[in-house]
Formats: structure tokens, C-alpha cells, sequence
């Protein structure tokens, strides 16, 4: 994100209407806002973070807080921004909540807030295209364009006054949420939960899968699978007994088929016969009308044989009109040309008469040459005082600073030795509170196991009554579906063994039991119907996973009751009967008394060296003094030295000075003319020359082409005559299409095929009925229909009986696979559970895969950063993350900590002075610009403000500060730094000063010329 333009109304401090104008800041792109404190500094950084996201730069002062106490009640108070992320631009309003006079009868009234964000178009047309419009939506709308939310956008952007230290001290999960948005590593964390879904899913389905199993033995009516396997083996055999019955059957049953086919097909010999000759007959009377199609087709072929040859003479004339075109044209060309060549040969000798001219300024050039060189000498020279000048200041403040820092020395000594004592008090409380701590840890982990199985045994028993009513609720529906199958499958065979009794003759063996006496044959009371069997009902399937949902829920509360009571049991021996906040507030407060106490002997260690370096900075301070102060004496005598020379160089010139560049512009100016006017004479040579060529060559080409075109137009009049055409309309006339011919000759070729093949099918008709007489159909199908009857009778009982077998068969494919599927899955949940398990940080590093993809972001943030910390602490700090215990939790994998290069040791960012820490803060911030920069193409950290913090610094760290800044400006970024250093404003140029006046603050430029302009004059510029 890049700010453009700012303006302000009725904002903070300022009354009236302000504009900051950043594109004016040309290429500095780095400034420094400045003013007295209190006048309005830290209002610009409120300005901008309340345009985005509405709300201010720190946590104190809220949107509906800003409008100014100096601004009357008709102004209102608003702020726009123009902006871009990328090559996009947008423009932003917002206003707050706010009074304002009422539109009928007196005193105020409080207006809603508003705001709108629009997308300017890309290219330069006036065109504003609302992107949101509303508080919340233009808010949603900025996070989902810059990639973060507000309170990230002050860490790692804007930088506020009192929270620059903020990303450096921020906690773990903290860090997390800035680096998951910027980073966009959501996804990951997705991952994880996507494969601890699928194992659990994984899971679900062995434990259905067994279930079904277990499902398919009970409706198979077997234990196991080798019984189902014998029932199998007994129903294929009765089915094989009825396969022989129905052989007979169907052997009689074909042959009296055969029988009425054999007459229907001389019965339909007959009637072929008979349709063949009225087909031949037709077509015969059809054939007199194709003569003239035939003559036509005769005439269109003879035409279509002189296509190519009209083609190719056309395509002649063509190319004779536009060559006749271009002969013209070539003809103005070269006219053209050879006037141009006169012109310019007259120009050329009107230039030739100007040497004298030039030879006068060549001499003036020499003269003012010799002059700026002295002037040079003049100005090198000034540049040596100004540069001996601040190098005498230079120590003068460097005196100061040592006689400080030799004060400070001494305070720091005497604050080490305090902690010292302190430390070793520490040290002997070790054992005491690790007692306390220990006892506190107890109770309050029995205190929390205790209601957290409280809670979920509650939990349970609601769902367990919940399933216990699901499950009644199937219980009774599977009740109403078997009833009904029973019914209906009681009607079934009911109406099966009554059409097998009407098909009973006296003496005829029954096809069930064999006996030829019938005396009791059923009858069927109820009308035949056709009875759909419903197919294998899932409820009955749902029913028995409820059930085993049910036992393991009962199974899991009687766990959880076990769990309680011994929850219970343990609590009441360490419980001192506090509420559970205070126990928590005694473990916290024990913990961290305890790990100061074990870390106070490696600290007390740590301490020694430090303080005897503290002595030895201070010996140090005394002679860096000492020496500074003989440097200032040598300073002092330079400058008076090179005084002298620069008034002696300023003696020597003269009081007039040339304007140099100006007679050499005038002469470079001339002599370009001349050469100019040299080139354009050759050049209208050359092109005269060319079109006369390119004439020539055309005329050449039209007459050749011209004999071309006679050659061709005596061919086609010869082959017109050949093919008997009178001249080229009447060849016009019988040419056809190709696809008219090819339809035409398809037609009477095709009518001719079917004249030929009405003769052949009326002979071969003809031959076929010779001989024949008509067959008796009726009687032949009626002895047919009985035998099929009986047939049909019969495969009633086998169609019974393979139903069943085939039952059996599924249930066996069903259970063998179910077998299969269950080694499959536990085979996958062996791989995927291992997996799930890995990236959801059960492994050697305790890390999950999205916490090992930020930590190694991070660690390339850290990287980045520890480049420039270690040049702006003279190689003493770079920052890192903080190691994690051996066998610790899965938390602070993202802590910081900085390394100190002069004690060889490792210590917690915040305890950092004001000054390293701000300068540990802006290298993390400026290693995140670098690495988000780099990494991600959908954030833009192209902007960063400072807001104080350099006040802390001393000379040699302000430098180094300003040094990294000025390298973030070659990289194309704009920094703005709010602060009341002095040093400050001598090192930057680009400079806003706020004043404060009785009517409120004002926005003054420095020393950059900055014409102010609006939002409205700049949103299409």
C-alpha cells in the first residue's frame, strides 16, 4: 500500500481543511513530519489508519473521539485518501460519528458514520467505480485488499508512538495472526484439519463396515460364511432338478414354434409376392419422366470442364485493375520525391553561410571555460570548510555524549551490583517455591480435569437420550416395513399356487410333488396382482449402527463417571477450597516466582562478566573524552586554514560570469543544423532514386501482364465453341453449382438403383411363391400358446427358487467384499492416521505443519532483520527465535529472542533499552517489508511510518537508523518518520512542519516546495 494524497477535515488538532500531498514529495521518498509536541504530529499517522479502518493509530482514541474541539458545528469532519496497492489506485472517505446542526428548528444532533471506497480507472479516464459503500463493508472490503486487519496494519506499517516496540514483543499466537495474513499460510492449517478428518472418517466407516457385516451373516441365517456357503450348495441343487423338467419343456415348446414359424413365413413369402409386382409396376411408369433431368445433367457437366480456364481469367483482369492502380500511384511517388530533393539541396546552402557565426561562439565557449574551472576551485574549497565546520561540531557534541555516557557507566555498575544482591537472595527460595508451585499445579489440574469431565459426561447424556429416541423411533418403522413384506409376500404365494393348480390335469404329474391324483387343488379367492418385493431395507441397516453408536456412548459415560468420582477422590486430598480464578492467579504467580529463582544462579554467572565490563567502558569512556578533546583542538586549527584559502579563491575571480551552457547549447544547436540539413539532402537523393526505379519496374510488369491477359481471353472463346456453347452468358447459363450436378446425378442414379432392384425383388419373389400354398395359422398357434402355458407354469417354481439362490450369491459377493474393504481400510488408516499424525505435530519436533511452515518464514524475517540490527548495533545484537524445551508443549514456536554477540548469550527481546529495542523493532519491521515483498504477490508493503522513538538513540546508532531507512528509499519505498529530534531535521531534506495555533494546527512544507492541491483536482491526475 503507497498513500497519494491526504486531506484532512475538522480533524484532531486541525480546524480547517489540510492536504499532505506524498506524490510531491518527488523522489526523497523518505521525510520527517516535525512541530512542537502537542501540535498535531501523530494526528497525520491517525488520519491515514482512520481512512483505511476507522479507527486511530493508538489504542486510545477512538473514531467518534477525533473530530476537533477548534472546528465549527457546520464543518464536517472527514478524511480521504488516495491510494494504491500495486498498479491499482482507489480513493477512501470516511466520516465519524459527529454533531451536527439539525435541518429544522436549533440545536445539533448526532450524524451516523459513513464511509465509501472507489476504484479509479486504470486508464486515465475521469471514472469512479464504488467498490463498498457502509462502516463495516469499506472496512471488510480495505482487509481483504491490504491482507491484514488493524491492529496488524500498526505492527508491521504504521509504527504509532508508545507501540513501535509492539511486533517485537508481541506473543506467539500474536506473531501467528500477522504472519498467517500476510503470508496467506491458511491453508496449511487447512491441510491438517483435512487429514485429521479423513483418519477420523477413515475410523467411522471401519467401525459401520463391521457392522454391516455382522449384518449380512444375520440375513443370510448363517453364523458364518461356510454355512451360508452349504445353504447355497442345497437350493442349486433343486434348482438343477427343475433345469431338467423345463429341457423337456422347452424341447416340445421349440418344436411347435418352429412349426408356426415355418407357416407364417410361407404365408409371408405370399404376401411379398404380391407387393413386389405393384412396386414394379409404379416405378416402371416413373421411369419416361427422367429424360430431360438427364439432358440437363449432360449440359453441366460440359460447363463445369470450363470453370478453371473463366477462373484463371478473371483472376488476369483483376490483377490488371490494381496494377494500373499502382503504376498511378508510382508515378506521384517519384514526382513527389524529386521535389523534396530540390528543397532540401536549397536549404543546405542557406545554412553554409552561417560559419563565420560559429566561429565567433567556439571562442566565447573557450573563455567561459577557463572561468568555471576557477569557480570549481572556489567551490571545492567552500565544501572543505562546511565539511571541517561539522566535523568540529561533530566533536563538540561527541565531547558531551562521552561525559554522559561515562556518567551512565558508572549508574549501570551500581545497578548490577543491587541485582547482584537481589539474585542471591532469589537463590535460596528454590526449593520453598518449587513446593508451592508444585502443590498449586496439582490442584489446579484436578480442579479443571474435574469439570472438564463434569462437562462432557453432561454432554453425553444428551446424546444419548437422543440417539436412545432415534433409535425407538426406528425400532417402529422397521416393525411397519416387515409386517407389510410379510403380507405381501403371503399374497405372492398364494397366487402362485392357484395358477399352478388351474393348470392341474387328471392323470398329468404335479410339477411340485409328482403325484397324479389332484383331489384338493387350490383356488385363488383374490384377483392376481403384481407384487413388487421391496428391495433390502436400509433402515434395518441404520437401525443396527444406531445400536453400537449407543453401546459406545454407554460405554464412554461409564468411563466418564469413573473419571469423575476419581477426579473427585484426588481434588479432595490437595483442594483448599479456593474459587478456581484465584487458584489459577497462585499457580501463575508461583510459576513465575519459581523461574526466577532457578534462573537466578545462571544469571548471578552472567552478571559477573557484565559488571566487569561495565568498569572497563567506563576507563574506556575517560580516554575516548581525552582523545576527542585533542581532536577538537585540530579541528578548530583546520578550519581557520581553509577560511583563509576560500577568501583568497574568492578575491581572485572576476565580477562576470558567462552563462556557459547556454553558448554551448547555441553552438551544439548549429552545428546539429547543419548535419541535420546534410542527412535530409542525402536521404531525398536516395528516395528520388528508388521511386524512380520502382516506375520503371512497374511499367515493365503492366505489359507484360497485359499480353498475359489477351493470351488468356482467345483460350476460353476456343474452348466455349469446343464444348457448343454459343459465347460466356450462355455458358453462364447451363454452369450449376457442383453440389446441384452431384445431387442431380445422385437422384437419377439412385432412381435407377431402385428400378433395378424392384425387377430383381419381383423375380426373386417370383420364384420364392412358386409352389406354395397358404397354411392353416390359427390352429398351428393354438397348440403353440398351450405347451407355452405349461412352460411357463413351470418357471414360476424355478424363478422361486433361483431367487433365493441368488440371494444367497449376493450375500456371499457382499460379505467377501466387505472382508476386502475391511483390509483396505485398515491398510489406508495405517498410512493416513501415521500422516494426520505428523502434521498435527505428534512427532520429534512437536511442530504442526502450519507452525513449521511460519516458523521457517519466520526465521527468513529474522534473517533479514538481523542484517541491519547487526549494522545498527555495531555488530553486537541479531534477532532469533527462542529455543524450545526438550519435552515441552507445542506453544512459543514463534517467540523472539536476541542474541548478544559481547556476552556469547541469549535473552528475551524485552529486555532490550528503549533505544535497542526501537532499533531491534524497525529491523523487524523492515526484514517483514523485505520478506513479504519477496515472497507474496498479492501484499504491497510499500510504505512505513515512524512515529518518535530516534530521541533514544545516540549519534553513531542514529546514523546507522538513518542509513538502513535511506537504503529502503533506493528500494522505491516511502518512509515517513514523525519526529522532535534536532539531527533530524539537518539529515533530511523533505520536511512537513506541524504548528499550533489559537484556532487550531496547521501543515506547513519545509524545505521542499510543495503546492498543496485537493482530492478533487488530483483523483484522475
Amino acid at each position: 500500500m503507497r498513500p497519494h494524497l491526504l486531506e484532512i477535515c475538522a480533524f484532531g488538532p486541525y480546524a480547517q481543511r489540510q492536504h499532505v500531498d506524498f506524490d510531491q514529495l518527488g523522489s526523497a521518498e523518505l521525510f520527517l513530519v516535525h512541530g512542537a509536541t502537542g501540535a498535531g504530529k501523530t494526528s497525520i499517522l491517525d488520519a491515514l489508519c482512520f481512512a483505511l479502518y476507522g479507527v486511530s493509530s493508538g489504542e486510545g482514541r477512538a473514531g467518534r473521539d477525533l473530530r476537533s474541539d477548534f472546528a465549527d458545528l457546520d464543518d464536517p469532519t472527514e478524511v480521504k485518501l488516495q491510494f494504491s496497492i500495486g498498479p491499482q489506485r482507489y480513493l477512501i472517505e470516511r466520516r465519524p460519528e459527529q454533531p451536527r446542526a439539525k435541518r429544522r428548528g436549533e440545536g445539533a444532533t448526532n450524524a451516523p458514520p459513513t464511509a465509501t471506497l472507489w476504484q479509479l480507472s486504470k486508464h486515465g479516464e475521469p471514472q469512479l467505480t464504488v467498490i463498498a459503500n457502509g462502516t463495516r463493508k469499506v472496512t471488510e472490503a480495505i482487509e481483504g485488499l491490504l491482507g491484514f486487519r488493524a491492529e496488524q496494519f500498526r505492527q508491521v506499517v504504521v509504527l504509532p508512538q508508545g507501540e513501535f516496540r509492539r511486533l517485537l514483543l508481541a506473543t506467539s499466537r500474536q506473531r501467528e495472526e500477522i504472519l498467517e495474513a500476510l503470508f496467506s499460510t491458511a491453508r496449511f492449517r487447512r491441510l491438517e484439519e483435512i487429514l485429521r478428518r479423513n483418519a477420523k472418517t477413515i475410523v467411522t466407516d471401519l467401525r459401520i463396515l463391521e457392522h454391516e457385516h455382522q449384518l449380512l451373516l444375520d440375513q443370510a441365517g448363517a453364523s458364518d460364511v461356510n454355512q451360508a456357503t452349504a445353504q447355497l450348495t442345497e437350493h442349486s441343487s433343486a434348482l438343477h432338478r427343475l433345469d431338467r423338467e423345463i429341457e423337456k419343456l422347452r424341447e416340445k415348446d421349440a418344436r411347435q414354434r418352429a412349426q408356426l414359424e415355418q407357416a407364417q413365413r410361407v404365408a409371408q413369402q405370399l404376401d411379398h409376392y404380391a407387393s413386389a409386382r405393384e412396386q414394379h409396376r409404379e416405378l416402371s411408369k416413373a421411369a419416361q419422366e427422367r429424360t430431360a433431368q438427364r439432358a440437363q445433367l449432360a449440359r453441366g457437366r460440359r460447363a463445369a470442364t470450363l470453370r478453371d480456364t473463366q477462373a484463371t481469367l478473371q483472376q488476369l483482369r483483376e490483377q490488371r485493375r490494381l496494377l494500373d492502380a499502382r503504376l498511378s500511384e508510382a508515378a506521384l511517388a517519384a514526382a513527389a520525391a524529386d521535389q523534396a530533393r530540390i528543397a532540401s539541396e536549397c536549404a543546405l546552402s542557406e545554412l553554409a553561410n552561417h560559419q563565420p557565426e560559429i566561429d565567433r561562439l567556439r571562442q566565447r565557449v573557450d573563455q567561459a571555460q577557463a572561468e568555471a574551472q576557477q569557480r570549481n576551485a572556489l567551490a571545492q574549497a567552500q565544501q572543505q570548510y562546511t565539511a571541517a565546520r561539522q566535523a568540529l561540531e561533530r566533536t563538540t557534541a561527541a565531547t558531551e555524549s562521552l561525559a554522559a555516557n561515562a556518567s551512565q557507566a558508572q549508574a549501570h555498575l551500581a545497578q548490577l551490583r543491587a541485582t547482584r544482591d537481589k539474585l542471591e537472595q532469589e537463590a535460596t527460595q528454590v526449593d520453598q517455591l518449587r513446593r508451592a508451585a508444585h502443590a498449586a499445579s496439582r490442584s489446579l489440574h484436578w480442579r479443571e480435569r474435574r469439570e472438564r469431565d463434569e462437562l462432557a459426561l453432561n454432554a453425553g447424556e444428551r446424546l444419548l437420550n437422543e440417539k436412545r429416541s432415534e433409535l425407538r423411533r426406528l425400532e417402529e418403522a422397521w416393525d411397519r416395513h416387515r409386517r407389510t413384506v410379510d403380507a405381501q409376500l403371503a399374497q405372492q404365494r398364494a397366487q402362485q399356487i392357484a395358477q399352478l393348480a388351474a393348470t392341474l390335469k387328471a392323470g398329468d404329474p404335479c410339477p411340485v410333488c409328482g403325484s397324479t391324483e389332484h383331489p384338493h387343488r387350490a383356488s385363488d379367492a383374490a384377483p392376481a396382482v403384481e407384487i413388487a418385493l421391496p428391495a433390502e431395507s436400509t433402515d434395518r441397516h441404520q437401525l443396527d449402527i444406531l445400536r453400537a453408536e449407543i453401546d459406545a456412548l454407554t460405554a464412554q459415560q461409564t468411563d466418564l463417571v469413573a473419571a469423575v468420582a476419581s477426579a473427585q477422590e484426588a481434588l479432595a486430598a490437595v483442594d483448599d477450597g479456593l474459587p478456581l480464578s484465584e487458584l489459577e492467579a497462585d499457580a501463575d504467580r508461583l510459576r513465575v516466582a519459581l523461574s526466577e529463582a532457578e534462573a537466578a544462579p545462571k544469571r548471578l554467572e552472567q552478571l559477573v562478566p557484565q559488571i566487569a565490563r561495565a568498569e572497563l567502558h567506563a576507563d574506556n569512556a575517560q580516554h575516548q573524552l581525552q582523545a576527542n578533546q585533542h581532536e577538537h583542538a585540530e579541528h578548530q586549527a583546520n578550519l581557520q586554514r581553509l577560511a583563509a584559502i576560500v577568501a583568497e579563491r574568492q578575491n581572485s575571480l572576476s565580477g562576470q560570469q558567462a552563462d556557459l551552457p547556454a553558448l554551448q547549447a547555441e553552438l551544439s544547436r548549429q552545428l546539429a543544423a547543419i548535419k541535420a540539413a546534410e542527412q535530409r539532402r542525402e536521404q531525398s537523393r536516395q528516395h528520388a532514386t528508388t521511386t524512380a526505379a520502382q516506375l520503371t519496374s512497374l511499367r515493365e510488369q503492366s505489359e507484360q501482364q497485359l499480353q498475359q491477359l489477351k493470351t488468356a481471353e482467345v483460350l476460353f472463346a476456343q474452348r466455349l465453341t469446343q464444348a457448343e456453347f454459343a459465347d460466356e452468358q450462355d455458358w453462364r447459363q447451363a454452369l450449376a453449382a457442383p453440389e446441384a450436378l452431384q445431387a442431380l446425378e445422385s437422384e437419377l442414379s439412385d432412381f435407377d438403383r431402385r428400378l433395378q432392384l424392384a425387377e430383381d425383388q419381383l423375380e426373386q419373389a417370383r420364384q420364392q411363391a412358386t409352389g406354395l400354398r397358404r397354411p392353416k395359422l390359427d390352429q398351428i398357434k393354438q397348440r403353440s400358446e398351450q405347451t407355452a402355458k405349461r412352460l411357463e407354469q413351470q418357471l414360476i417354481v424355478h424363478a422361486e427358487t433361483n431367487q433365493t439362490v441368488k440371494r444367497q450369491q449376493a450375500l456371499l459377493q457382499r460379505l467377501q467384499h466387505t472382508a476386502d474393504r475391511l483390509v483396505h481400510l485398515t491398510d489406508r488408516y495405517k498410512k493416513l492416521g501415521a500422516l494426520a499424525e505428523i502434521a498435527g505435530g505428534r512427532n520429534e519436533h512437536r511442530l504442526s505443519f502450519s507452525q513449521f511452515v511460519l516458523t521457517t518464514l519466520l526465521d527468513d524475517v529474522l534473517t533479514a532483520a538481523s542484517l541491519r540490527l547487526r549494522t545498527m548495533s555495531r555488530g553486537r545484537f541479531q534477532l532469533q527465535r527462542a529455543r524450545q524445551q526438550e519435552n515441552g508443549p507445542i506453544v512459543g514456536a514463534l517467540d523472539l529472542e536476541v542474541f548478544d554477540a559481547f556476552s556469547g548469550t541469549q535473552r528475551g527481546a524485552s529486555t532490550l533499552s528503549g533505544g535497542e529495542g526501537f532499533l531491534a523493532a524497525l529491523s523487524l519491521a523492515l526484514g517483514l517489508a523485505d520478506v513479504v515483498q519477496a515472497r507474496t504477490g498479492g501484499v504491497y508493503l510499500e510504505t512505513l511510518f515512524i512515529d518518535e522513538g530516534f530521541g533514544n538513540l545516540d549519534p553513531e546508532a542514529l546514523d546507522a537508523a538513518l542509513a538502513a531507512l535511506l537504503d529502503l528509499r533506493r528500494g522505491g519505498r516511502l518512509v515517513g518518520i514523525i519526529s522532535h529530534v534536532p539531527e533530524l531535521q539537518e539529515r533530511i531534506d523533505a520536511r512537513l512542519r506541524v504548528t499550533a495555533g489559537g484556532r487550531g494546527s496547521e501543515i506547513i512544507t519545509g524545505e521542499v516546495n510543495l503546492p498543496r492541491r485537493s482530492l478533487a483536482a488530483s483523483t484522475f491526475a
